[in-house]
């Protein structure tokens, strides 16, 4: 099955009036950086938010494009480009598959500024073996047999420790119901944690932005295709 908006995108390029706009190969420039403290006034924020609320909508078939909408839509409640500084929290991402097929997906901020790029990436194993309980659940009620057991893949060696032993618990504190949460479960072998290069972590494309051939290599992983039928 194959998924596409075709006639969605177009329409809301010509609505906003860039359907004659130079396409580039990927959805943001690895050296733009958004700040709402050092920009210019948007003239219209009621379009500005149109906009946005389009492209959220998008996002469901489209999750090459998903940092890019997240970035932008952190600007949707102050489309005025107000003067907060910027908040330094951590923006996260997490994939979920049944087998080879990506039925679960998302990228957002953190709710909580984090001390080190472990303390972000530990919660956000927390939330994706959050939405996987979910899941899980879903395929109960469904009666779907669930042989395998869960593995989540990090790029973050220091979290795969975490998760397993208990010595390291005192020097993340802070972390500690997050921590207990993911090593009772590992504990139990009901979930396996395992640490992959960073270069295979194809949920990089729903967190930061990339170069075209990183993009593109994970765009093919995240199940994102051109559609053969359209020229």
């Amino acid at each position: 099955m194959m998924l596409s908006q075709v006639r969605y995108i177009r329409e809301l390029l010509l609505k906003d009036g860039v359907h004659n706009s130079k396409p580039l190969p990927t959805p943001i420039a690895t050296d733009v950086k958004l700040f709402s403290n050092n920009s210019e006034l948007f003239e219209n924020p009621t379009q500005y938010r149109s906009i946005v609320g389009a492209l959220q909508y998008l996002t469901m078939i489209k999750l090459d494009i998903t940092f890019a909408i997240n970035r932008i839509s952190q600007f949707v409640h102050d489309a005025d480009w107000g003067g907060d500084l910027e908040d330094r929290k951590s923006i996260f991402g997490f994939c979920v598959y049944l087998g080879n097929n990506l039925i679960s997906w998302k990228s957002n901020k953190q709710t909580k500024v984090n001390r080190s790029s472990t303390e972000a990436e530990y919660r956000a194993m927390c939330a994706a073996q959050t939405e996987i309980m979910s899941l899980q659940q879903l395929l109960q009620e469904l009666r779907i047999p669930q042989i395998v057991v869960p593995t989540i893949y990090c790029d973050n060696q220091s979290d795969c420790l975490l998760a397993a032993n208990s010595i390291l618990l005192s020097k993340c504190k802070h972390l500690e119901l997050d921590l207990h949460f993911l090593r009772n479960l590992v504990n139990q072998k009901a979930l396996y944690i395992m640490h992959i290069p960073s270069s295979d972590q194809i949920t990089d494309c729903l967190t930061k932005s990339m170069s075209q051939h990183l993009f593109d290599r994970y765009k093919h992983k995240l199940r994102v295709f051109q559609n053969p039928y359209l020229s």
